[in-house]
């Protein structure tokens, strides 16, 4: 079963389409300790003051051990 087209609103048949641009591949932005510490404490404050502080609790805990783990991984990549 198909469904009908939608109209569009007046003068946008008129209008000119835009050439579609080749998407440029994406580039890895690089996690800043900053932001994740941000991030952490922004989970413990919720915690503080939600009642499912349980969750957001341990969900510091573990964003604050992979940070840790990160922080180690970036400290022996750039000294080996």
């Amino acid at each position: 079963m198909a469904f009908p087209s939608i109209p569009k609103p007046e003068g946008q048949e008129q209008q000119a389409r835009a050439e579609v641009q080749p998407r440029q591949p994406r580039r890895r932005s690089v996690l800043s300790e900053t932001t994740a510490r941000t991030t952490i404490g922004m989970m413990r404050s919720m915690a503080s003051h939600k009642p499912i502080r349980l969750f957001h609790l341990m969900a510091a805990a573990e964003m604050e051990q992979l940070l840790e783990e990160v922080l180690k991984y970036r400290k022996e990549k750039n000294n080996g």
